[in-house]
């Protein structure tokens, strides 16, 4: 009896901070190093291609903070870009995900989440069960965008946070800044 009860206090704790807007990224303003890292495919990408890919910039222009995210995608053969694995215990119905982000006036990018189950790192059990990942259309200047995630796929237990500078299409090229991402359940 002594052990259920701090599981079931671990358990009332997890529900209440999704509950109360806690947001799940961490590193959201990338201010720190680490917690996210370069995902998806390029026959021919090698360390200066992940320079390119994923730069921390600690100056300039930022909406809040010190530091942002540069991201770039120059090749016509491969879409990859930035994610966050976010183990998740328990699955809230609904989530929002917000970030800032510049972008080329009238170019498109893309970001939110892909929903994923098993576990992380185990090709035997790890497998995508579906996303919510809109293509989106830069201004030119920073601007929040927002992503509504509801209809999440059934056995889900991961959440992949995506950063994309580009849109899907294979001629697509583009270099967005990303900054302030929050994933907070409903």
């Amino acid at each position: 009896m002594k052990q259920l009860i701090p599981l079931a206090l671990l358990a009332f704790s997890l529900t209440a901070a999704a509950a109360d807007g806690v947001n799940l990224v961490k590193n959201p303003g990338f201010e720190e190093d680490g917690s996210w890292t370069i995902w998806g495919t390029h026959k021919h990408f090698g360390d200066e291609d992940k320079a390119t890919l994923m730069t921390i910039v600690a100056a300039g222009d930022t909406p809040e903070g010190k530091r942002y995210l540069k991201s770039a995608d120059t090749w016509e053969d491969g879409r990859p870009y930035i994610v966050q694995f976010i183990e998740m215990p328990q699955v809230a119905k609904s989530y929002v995900m917000k970030f800032k982000a510049k972008a080329p006036e009238n170019t498109g990018f893309r970001a939110g989440v892909m929903y994923n189950k098993g576990t992380l790192g185990d090709p035997k059990t790890y497998a995508f069960v579906g996303n919510r990942i809109p293509v989106f259309t830069g201004t030119g200047e920073w601007k929040e965008y927002t992503v509504k995630l509801d209809n999440i796929n059934a056995g889900t237990n991961v959440f992949a946070v995506v950063l994309a500078p580009s849109t899907a299409e294979k001629t697509d090229t583009n270099t967005v800044l990303f900054d302030d991402i929050s994933l907070v359940a409903e």
